[in-house]
């Protein structure tokens, strides 16, 4: 049998329905804030700083080196796994030096391991020391034009830079065997990074 509500019993029933929509409102996160990234990874806007990032210049096709030093400025360890370009190089790679144990030489090869830079530390990418390797070239990189270079991160971040191109022509890399791309060949390897020959056709310019 229905029960019959008096005015009073209407009054206090919207009351209490009120009252509960008020606590799960005040219970609810708001629809616009973010929530916090997991802790002990870095985000895109934990960023590293960049000093004084630059490239080889290469008109002519193959291979060049990137370099550039990383700072690790935020409070947690950031993991560095890769960089890339866009419509620049046939691949990008992280190259480190090792030791030949066959000649007692230092040679050049892909990283087997990604790079952590702990918190306060810095990473330097140099010629005859570990490096960003761009190899097969698609365009001309020019002395005084910029190129952009993605770095990719273990959480799957990216961060870009822009680095300055220049003529250069010392700490020409050796490479361990088996390390040589492909259609490459070893004085290609020794000279990257800038023109050696005079019968090479300029490529046109990455810039344009």
């Amino acid at each position: 049998m229905p029960i019959a509500m008096t005015p009073v019993h209407y009054l206090r029933t919207t009351a209490l329905f009120a009252a509960g929509a008020l606590a799960m409102a005040g219970c609810s996160p708001a629809s616009d804030t973010a929530a916090a990234p997991p802790a002990g990874t870095s985000t895109a806007q934990q960023s590293l700083a960049v000093e004084q990032p630059w490239v080889k210049a290469n008109t002519t096709g193959g291979m060049t080196s990137a370099f550039a030093t990383l700072i690790n400025d935020t409070e947690v360890p950031v993991v560095l796994t890769g960089t890339t370009t866009k419509n620049v190089a046939g691949s990008v790679e992280l190259h480190e030096t090792v030791l030949d144990p066959d000649t007692g030489a230092t040679a050049m090869q892909a990283m087997a391991e990604p790079v952590t830079i702990d918190p306060g530390e810095s990473y330097m990418l140099e010629p005859g020391g570990d490096h960003i390797m761009l190899m097969d070239l698609q365009c001309g990189l020019y002395p005084g034009d910029e190129l952009e270079i993605t770095l990719q991160f273990q959480d799957g971040a990216e961060q870009t830079l822009t680095a300055a191109i220049r003529d250069y022509a010392g700490a020409q890399e050796e490479y361990a065997p088996g390390e040589e791309p492909a259609q490459e060949n070893h004085q290609e390897h020794e000279d990257a990074g800038h023109a050696t020959s005079s019968t090479a056709a300029d490529l046109p310019s990455c810039h344009a």
